[in-house]
């Protein structure tokens, strides 16, 4: 007899049309030679620079290159965390800018807030602060060669809801831009990104409806829906099978147990009654949302109840989503914004500065504050890796050894054209890439020196590690040992 398999791409189907992605299992190969499991790529950002104005040097960049380098303050998480082999990072990076009316490849204008985000995302020229992008980001272009027939071609997230200068900032806010080189509005709601990835709702064309609504379905765990699916599927399976579907279940039962938890206030679990609509956008499901900064001329005054919105959830949560999708082939691309370009998120209740993060390169902070700024972004980071490392493909490796992962930030530390200083929080001098993953050979997890080199060339360099060779803008040369 032919031997039951399943496809790769296998969802539970049930009351309601809800489906539920299944993890790689035994079942789905169709040989002991297995096939190559999928490569994924990761774009995470952070709104912020890396030293402080008129300040001595960084506290970021380790002295140590290759793969032992040593744990700095601003890179300490990656230690902490047990990822060293995972996570490291390119450092002495440059943006150019334009000089004596000449715009090099990939630069920026002498205007910073607003105009180095475009050129990391997608290697190409800005010219006008706060413009849109005029290309594709790397994402976009990645997710385009190797989406496949995955529900979501690429995940676009923000973790900072709104920039606490009023409004949600505009293209500052914007990480990824489309093929048409339009700039993508991300998904801010942890409920909604939920909803919109792991669970579909409405009943398929022609099928009853059962006798429960919508919202009353909803109300449910998704597992409960697809419980006679799943007593169907569980005595085909082997015995490995049955535990990778039962951790499976158990990761999305906790999955749904915070996101309720984020929502209600919860401290952790179903809360009991909990209840959510059919239209997740709602804010008023998620975290609650910080109120703006008060705002004298082009003076911020920082204020501690002010500028935050429990971003330190809504990142655990947006980074478990893209884990687990990665894990389900739901989708093999994403992209996250941790913070804005010019962040305005409070600093007290993530490490205890009263500042928000962008005056703690200027009035309120100094270098170790800066590192301390960062290294909440890395933390997240290294989180996501090791995250992904925890999933086992079929073929022996993990996700994170078949995912290549960069992030890159607003600024570094040096000289500012814009203001002529030599030391200063406003530039694109000494800047980083922190990296992660091994697809392709990506070295993810050591410390590489590429002095002057544009952080987009480690972009394209982990473009490459997924078996995408199209430029980056104007961008086509990879960084020397980043690839094994």
């Amino acid at each position: 007899m032919t031997p039951f398999r399943l496809s790769r791409r296998s969802v539970l189907r049930g009351l309601g049309g809800v489906g539920v992605a299944l993890p790689v299992m035994e079942i789905m190969t169709p040989t002991k030679a297995y096939a190559a499991p999928p490569t994924r790529f990761v774009m995470a950002y952070g709104g912020s620079s890396l030293g402080h104005d008129g300040a001595g040097p960084m506290t970021i960049p380790p002295k140590v290159t290759g793969p032992a380098w040593e744990s700095t303050k601003g890179m300490a998480p990656v230690a902490t965390l047990g990822v060293h082999g995972h996570v490291g990072l390119v450092s002495k990076l440059k943006v150019p800018w334009i000089e004596n009316g000449t715009m090099p490849p990939g630069g920026r204008t002498t205007a910073f807030h607003g105009g180095t985000l475009v050129p990391q995302a997608t290697g190409r020229k800005h010219t006008s602060r706060d413009a849109a992008a005029t290309g594709p980001s790397a994402d976009q272009i990645v997710a385009e060669a190797i989406g496949g027939t995955t529900i979501q071609k690429s995940l676009v997230y923000r973790v900072q809801p709104v920039s606490y200068a009023g409004g949600t900032g505009g293209n500052r806010g914007r990480l990824s831009s489309g093929l048409a080189g339009k700039s993508m509005d991300p998904i801010v709601s942890p409920r909604l990104a939920y909803q919109s990835l792991f669970a579909s709702f409405g009943a398929p064309a022609g099928a009853a409806m059962p006798a429960e609504s919508i919202d009353q379905l909803l109300r449910k765990s998704v597992l409960s829906l697809v419980k006679g699916e799943t007593e169907r599927l569980l005595p085909k399976l082997s015995s490995a099978d049955k535990l990778r579907l039962q951790r499976h279940f158990d990761e999305l039962r906790d999955l749904e147990g915070r996101v309720l938890a984020a929502s209600t206030g919860a401290a952790g679990g179903i809360p009991p009654g909990a209840s959510c609509t059919s239209r997740p956008a709602d804010p008023a499901a998620d975290p609650p949302v910080g109120a703006n900064h008060s705002i004298s001329g082009d003076q911020l005054t920082f204020t501690a109840t002010a500028g935050y919105s429990n971003e330190e959830m809504r990142a655990a949560v947006l980074n478990e989503f893209i884990a687990m999708a990665f894990a389900c082939n739901l989708s093999r691309v994403a992209s996250i914004m941790y913070t804005l370009t010019q962040c305005f998120m409070s600093m007290v209740p993530l490490i205890g500065v009263q500042s928000d993060l962008h005056e703690m390169g200027h009035s309120r902070g100094n270098n170790d504050n800066m590192a301390d700024g960062v290294a909440w972004h890395v933390k997240h980071f290294a989180t996501l890796a090791k995250r992904l490392a925890s999933f086992p493909e079929t073929d022996g490796k993990t996700v994170l050894d078949c995912t290549a992962m960069v992030m890159f930030f607003e600024g570094g530390q040096g000289f500012d054209p814009e203001t002529g200083r030599a030391v200063d929080a406003h530039s694109t001098e000494n800047m980083i890439v922190v990296t992660g993953g091994h697809a392709g050979g990506f070295a993810g997890g050591s410390h590489i020196v590429a002095s002057g080199r544009h952080p987009a060339e480690v972009v394209f360099t982990a473009m490459n590690a997924v078996g995408v060779t199209t430029p980056l803008g104007d961008i086509s040369t990879p960084v020397a040992g980043l690839r094994a």
